[in-house]
């Protein structure tokens, strides 16, 4: 008999919170990169005396950034009645933001097609805005949780990811009510911390690295214990090092911001599986998308975020992202080709091109780990600066910034990173 989910989580204070937390430590780790995340997370730690906190008083909130907080805001909780945006402009009390974030979901809820928005890291082009239409979303938890429960049943949901962005609103905010489990936050906690702490049934859902330093600190997880990765890839050996370290099954999942989740494997599998709901293309030369079925019976057609090879109708290989050119000046350039040029420099070991505005002015800028340690910066930023003369114009780095390794997000996913207004 199948079992009707309440899905309404902005129901629950708790998941609310959890959400506007998350969204608020995101958005103002991006604004503000020098940011300490363990202070922050500190002055969060408690949900009941951080709804007192004051954004501008104390958590230094600036009026520019608080313009762009409340834009996130507002978009990631669908807040559209005017009397929430009043109510939301007139009060800088995270408490009074937490409530309207409830109600503002709600009232998306009850709008004729509701649908979420969800903001890409912009790791091919410029990040844009993701709208998913409800339905498909539970939907897919529902799919997630069967696919879950067939290795036992599920008695806790221990996230050490944020809520706000696609996976961990699907993993952390509407698995658990498909599981009919509570969730356990340990986004603030130690990888080790939370090892110590689990037991047998929990479904943990972490990300490649936070993966890896739970296997490097050493524990033996309980038995019973499943995993789920995603956001990045997960490199074969480590998967398989989870299990070594004892956990029941890790579950890698392939996704979007655009598509949500796409299929997933099990740690040691070749391929990926589909999902129940999708559909490889009729048309065999169809590389570039898939087929989904919604949840009224019906058919869409979306875009795929990668190549991928496929090896039956029901499994594919991801093969890299697919080329995504961005306009600078008004010609279109390839990020990935720019990073491909300077990757031919046997000084640099790694790179990532994005788009950026110098002043209202769109042009690129590049990030490069060089491959030879204590070379000097000077002599790398004057090679670097003469490889860039063999693009186009349109093409060539305004900004070029060199580090250990390249920026990543706290779920270890590709992420921007802070540069001057002007070109240099």
């Amino acid at each position: 008999m199948t079992v009707a989910v309440d899905w309404r989580w902005w129901q629950d204070p708790q998941a609310v919170w959890r959400h506007t937390r998350d969204l608020l430590s995101s958005t103002l780790q991006t604004l503000r990169p020098e940011l300490d995340a363990a202070t922050l997370r500190h002055a969060l730690r408690d949900s009941d005396a951080a709804q007192t906190l004051h954004l501008s008083r104390d958590l230094g909130v600036g009026s520019l950034e608080l313009l762009s907080l409340g834009a996130a805001f507002i978009e990631a909780s669908g807040m559209h009645r005017p009397e929430h945006l009043e109510r939301l402009h007139g009060s800088l009390l995270l408490g009074d933001w937490v409530t309207l974030a409830g109600q503002a979901w709600q009232a998306g809820a009850d709008a004729p097609q509701p649908a979420v928005r969800f903001r890409t890291s912009g790791s091919t082009g410029r990040p844009r805005s993701c709208v998913h239409p409800w339905p498909w979303l539970t939907q897919e938890a529902q799919a997630l949780a069967r696919h879950l429960q067939a290795g036992g049943p599920a008695t806790r949901v221990v996230s050490v990811v944020r809520s706000h962005h696609i996976y961990g609103h699907l993993f952390t905010l509407l698995l658990p009510r498909a599981l009919g489990c509570p969730v356990v936050d340990a986004v603030a906690q130690a990888p080790a911390a939370v090892l110590a702490g689990l037991q047998a049934g929990d479904v943990v859902v972490g990300f490649p690295d936070w993966w890896r330093a739970a296997v490097q600190s050493g524990l033996a997880l309980p038995p019973g214990v499943t995993g789920v990765s995603s956001t990045a890839p997960c490199p074969p050996e480590l998967a398989l090092a989870t299990l070594d370290a004892g956990l029941c099954r890790l579950v890698l999942v392939y996704g979007s911001t655009e598509t949500a989740g796409i299929a997933w494997q099990e740690a040691g599998d070749d391929a990926y599986a589909l999902m129940p709901h999708w559909r490889r293309p009729a048309d065999p030369k169809d590389s570039a998308s898939l087929v989904r079925l919604t949840p009224n019976g019906q058919t869409a057609t979306v875009a795929l975020p990668d190549q991928v090879r496929w090896l039956d109708d029901t499994h594919l290989v991801p093969a890299g992202r697919l080329d995504l050119a961005v306009q600078v000046g008004g010609v279109n350039v390839s990020p990935q080709a720019v990073r491909q040029h300077f990757l031919s420099l046997p000084e640099v070991a790694d790179a990532s091109v994005r788009l950026h505005d110098f002043g209202g002015v769109p042009r690129l800028k590049l990030f490069v780990v060089p491959s030879a340690e204590g070379a000097r910066a000077d002599g790398l930023l004057a090679t670097l600066r003469s490889h860039g003369l063999g693009l186009q114009p349109a093409a060539r780095p305004a900004h070029i910034a060199l580090g250990p390794a390249l920026p990543v997000n706290a779920i270890g996913k590709a992420c921007d990173w802070p540069v001057p207004d002007t070109p240099g």
